[in-house]
């Protein structure tokens, strides 16, 4: 059955471990991997993964230029591995002119993490930025986060419904420790869900569930690299009570469908 992995990171060589120490302390996880782009492709390789979304967000404005060239150049040398998710922060001013240039580098999403960007998924600088995106890229939203609300289901829910045209994927089945807030306000509507960084925390029966319950045609498989490879997060998916073909949607055929979009 092949495979897409829709949601891993790697980070540049030179802030690959402060990168991965911030997201530990951040998380309060013990992250075994090193975050560096080589290791995940032999992850990749060895869980028998075709393709991969690299994402990366800048934390502070002016990391944002950088970030993209970063993820271009990464694509550039793996064309056939690699789908790259670039990033804007909402604080960029020019965020108009690096979307024109993160078309022209050939960039197919943007990643947005409220939590680590620090702004607030529905304030308005951001919303400005989302109705410059348009449709123009997948969006890749981190969701959910109890300390801080600052990427609550709720407000995703608002920002879909003043561009219902955008092209969203709530990472996380819609939001990590906020799933029944995602059931409310995100499941059923018109955008796609993740299952990074959700299906450790959770029984497979649950998950099923949450997972029919939004539309298995609308999921698709993330293993949220370094935090875990998508060897384990595969076997965590291969373990639910869901059919062969509602898992080979999942992992395959919803993702190659959006990518032809």
């Amino acid at each position: 059955m092949p495979v897409i992995d829709m949601h891993a990171h790697a980070f540049p060589e030179k802030i690959m471990e402060k990168a991965v120490i911030n997201l530990e302390e951040f998380y309060g996880l013990e992250i075994p991997n090193r975050g560096d782009l080589e290791g995940l492709l032999t992850a990749a390789d060895e869980a028998g993964v075709e393709k991969i979304a690299l994402h990366i967000a800048a934390t502070k404005p002016s990391q944002v230029r950088q970030a993209n060239d970063w993820i271009a150049a990464a694509v550039a040398t793996y064309p056939d591995r690699l789908i790259g998710f670039g990033t804007v922060h909402p604080y960029y001013e020019d965020y108009k002119a690096e979307l024109e240039r993160m078309a022209t580098l050939g960039l197919r999403g943007v990643k947005f993490h409220p939590e680590l960007q620090n702004y607030v998924l529905d304030e308005e600088r951001a919303m400005a930025l989302y109705e410059a995106i348009g449709d123009r890229f997948i969006i890749m939203f981190h969701m959910g986060d109890e300390r801080s609300h600052r990427s609550a289901p709720a407000r995703l829910a608002r920002v879909l419904e003043t561009f219902p045209h955008l092209r969203v994927i709530a990472a996380h089945l819609g939001g990590y420790e906020s799933w029944e807030e995602a059931r409310k306000y995100l499941y059923g509507k018109n955008l796609y869900l993740d299952t990074s960084s959700a299906l450790w925390c959770m029984k497979p029966e649950e998950a099923a569930e949450l997972i029919r319950a939004h539309g298995v045609d609308k999921v698709f498989f993330g293993s949220d690299y370094p935090v875990a490879t998508p060897g384990e997060e595969l076997e965590r998916l291969h373990a639910l009570p869901l059919t062969e073909e509602e898992k080979e949607k999942i992992l395959y055929t919803n993702a190659l469908r959006l990518l032809r979009e």
